[in-house]
């Protein structure tokens, strides 16, 4: 081979071994181990860190965010942790659920009912909601209903 062939052939090998990753996220990541979209508010995900064999993450937001779905008021701090495995998330520290006027810390989510629905836990009680209620992506503020709050503007 020519010199100017290797040395084509070595700068197109270190471009590629150079060239960015695509990256994964924090949607892609929650679908992967089977989860809806909807457990993660759009616009406040800054970064998140996964170790992929022990499932452990870090998801830090740029600020806290609250908003009410379903009923229930929901606070979420600006980093998030557990351990998330296929369709079980555990040890969850940073979101916060208001039930009968007391303010829980979530603990665990898990999809139940083969898939079709997302079982949330405290240390008191668990909540069953239909996973497609989490198809959609929630806001802060204004949570899963943005488009009617805007209506009246």
């Amino acid at each position: 081979m020519p010199p100017a062939s290797f040395l084509l052939v070595i700068i197109l090998i270190l471009s590629a071994a150079l060239a960015a990753p695509v990256s994964e996220t924090v949607y892609d990541i929650l679908q992967y181990y089977r989860f809806p979209p909807g457990l993660v508010p759009q616009g406040v995900v800054t970064r998140y860190e996964l170790n992929p064999n022990s499932g452990q993450f870090t998801l830090y937001l740029s600020t806290t965010c609250s908003f009410t779905a379903y009923g229930y008021d929901v606070q979420l701090r600006t980093q998030i942790t557990g351990r998330i495995k296929d369709e079980d998330i555990k040890g969850l520290h940073g979101v916060q659920v208001r039930m009968m006027n007391i303010w829980l810390d979530l603990v665990e989510v898990e999809m139940v009912e083969d898939g079709e629905e997302v079982e949330f836990s405290n240390s008191y009680t668990a909540v069953d909601m239909p996973v497609y209620y989490f198809h959609s992506i929630p806001q802060c503020g204004c949570g899963f209903d943005c488009l009617s709050s805007f209506a009246g503007t």
